[in-house]
């Protein structure tokens, strides 16, 4: 539709359009722009992920929801986007995605994890400045199981 092209190699480097990008933005979390994805499962209580959406709103510049995981992520390494958090996606809803947020300087993880696993259940893909500000938001809310 763009006619853009997003790929990355392990140890490669992230590219755009078949050349070799850098990703340049670095804002503070209050010059951000997160995209967030809305939780699907009616069975779970949407308190907390509420909770959460408020925090981060009120901590970046804007929150957007593109209703693409893949295009999130891709943006994300673009510096199009800040950051991205999502609940209960699938494994290949990140699986390739993540590797364009990772080489291009940027972070993947899960919520209550050190390590980043696409089996995860949460995930924040964010920009080194904004990363650890997320975890931070994170940790003021008790999920419990439910992430």
């Amino acid at each position: 539709f763009r006619n853009e092209l997003f790929s990355a190699s392990k140890g490669d480097g992230f590219y755009f359009n078949k050349l070799k990008f850098e990703r340049r933005s670095e804002r503070e979390m209050s010059d951000s722009i997160i995209a967030v994805g809305v939780y699907q499962d009616i069975s779970v209580p949407h308190e907390k992920y509420l909770k959460l959406y408020s925090l981060i709103a009120t901590k970046c510049r804007t929150m957007r929801i593109t209703g693409s995981a893949v295009l999130d992520q891709a943006w994300i390494a673009m510096g199009r986007l800040d950051a991205y958090v999502e609940f209960t996606i699938k494994p290949w809803d990140v699986a390739g995605s993540s590797l364009l947020v990772e080489e291009s300087g940027c972070l993947a993880g899960n919520y209550g994890k050190n390590d980043f696993s696409v089996f995860g259940k949460s995930f924040i893909f964010a920009s080194a400045k904004v990363f650890d500000q997320l975890i931070e938001i994170f940790t003021k809310i008790e999920f419990g199981d439910s992430i």
